[in-house]
């Protein structure tokens, strides 16, 4: 099935690997609390060590998604 699709850079198109990265964000931040820090992104954010470099922010959500362009994370 995956050899028969073809891309179309016209319109959003979600990947396998991106609805579970969803997934994991959405069910891993059910008990979200207020005043925490939201990173998002693409790749970059998603793999970037935030607990490492940002120690001094109490609540922090790393909501990353690999493959997202700045046009589909708006």
């Amino acid at each position: 099935m995956r050899e028969e699709m073809i891309y179309n850079p016209h319109y959003y198109q979600l990947r396998e690997g991106q609805l579970e990265r969803m997934l994991t964000i959405v069910r891993g931040n059910r008990g979200a609390e207020p005043g925490g820090v939201v990173f998002f992104g693409d790749s970059l954010t998603e793999t970037y060590p935030i607990e490492r470099c940002f120690p001094e922010l109490p609540v922090k959500y790393n909501c990353g998604l690999g493959g997202a362009t700045a046009e589909e994370l708006l």
